[in-house]
């Protein structure tokens, strides 16, 4: 399984609940999503669990599992059962983690900040409408007159 760092999107919720502890946590502006060797988005990681060691991960995800399992009830989604969502986790609890690297935060972070660099430019711009015209348009309209 794979830890993989994206931008929080417009569209994603402020709070989601965690893969590997089930608690709910606020999404910061770069999301950790663990994926499985497949490639398959099995979930976002709070903050608390990527300060995990691999092994700790791994245990974590096999308790998951096992508890969805038991008590399906604790899975909310519709589109598997929690009998498949609980061996999906337990597959993947048998994979090896592989945490994203210093200079992965690093590249996201930058990506991150010159995003919101431009958005926050773009909201600096004053609103134009249309068939008015600048004053720097009636100045040099204005010169061709003399």
């Amino acid at each position: 399984m794979k830890i993989k760092l994206d931008r929080k999107l417009t569209s994603c919720p402020d709070c989601l609940r965690c893969t590997i502890c089930r608690q709910v946590f606020k999404v910061s502006i770069i999301r950790a999503l663990l994926y499985n060797d497949r490639g398959l988005i099995q979930g976002d990681i709070c903050s608390k669990c990527l300060k995990l060691k691999a092994e700790e991960i791994k245990q974590k995800i096999r308790e998951q599992a096992m508890l969805l399992m038991e008590l399906p009830e604790l899975y909310s989604f519709s589109t598997i059962s929690s009998q498949e969502r609980g061996l999906e986790l337990l597959e993947c609890s048998t994979e090896k983690v592989k945490f994203p690297s210093f200079y992965q935060w690093l590249i996201k972070k930058i990506e991150v900040s010159q995003a919101s660099g431009q958005l926050e430019a773009t909201k600096s711009i004053p609103n134009c409408t249309y068939g008015r015209r600048s004053r720097l348009q009636i100045i040099f309209d204005g010169e061709d007159e003399l």
